[in-house]
């Protein structure tokens, strides 16, 4: 049986269809998750995040957030005695938004605080925004553990 062009383009439309309904179907069963979920609030907040980062940069103090066995580690160092920090530390964990974290800025004697993450081992993007004496600080890191 010989097929003219009408029942040819039939066939491959009927083909192109099929494909394009495949390919619904295919991303309707994807997970599409923003990193958080209050992200236009966040973006709002850019400057005050750049003035903190610059806080930090100006002052003698310095913060560094690092990964030790599994933890993450923040360290002070430079800060007086006498100030007093408030502040949060957020964790975010970009392939898993459940898994965010958020604590209350809490230092050691040691001018040091451990966190141990809930969620599993990976990417983790750590912000630390606190306030000594009216001024604000900001500082943000990548860290995998």
């Amino acid at each position: 049986m010989k097929l003219n062009w009408g029942h040819k383009i039939a066939i491959v439309y009927t083909l192109f269809a099929g494909f394009m309904v495949f390919m619904v179907i295919l991303s309707m069963q994807e997970d599409h998750e923003l990193v958080t979920e209050d992200y236009y609030q966040q973006e709002k907040m850019v400057q005050t995040r750049i003035d903190g980062n610059a806080n930090l940069n100006a002052s003698p103090m310095e913060l560094d957030i690092l990964s030790r066995e599994g933890n993450i580690l923040l360290a002070f160092k430079g800060l007086g005695e006498s100030e007093l920090l408030e502040g949060k530390v957020n964790l975010y964990k970009p392939d898993n938004a459940a898994l965010d974290e958020s604590h209350p800025l809490i230092i050691d004697e040691n001018a040091e605080m451990h966190i141990l993450p809930k969620g599993s081992a990976g990417l983790y993007r750590v912000s630390v925004s606190f306030e000594i004496n009216g001024a604000t600080f900001y500082k943000t890191k990548d860290i995998s553990l």
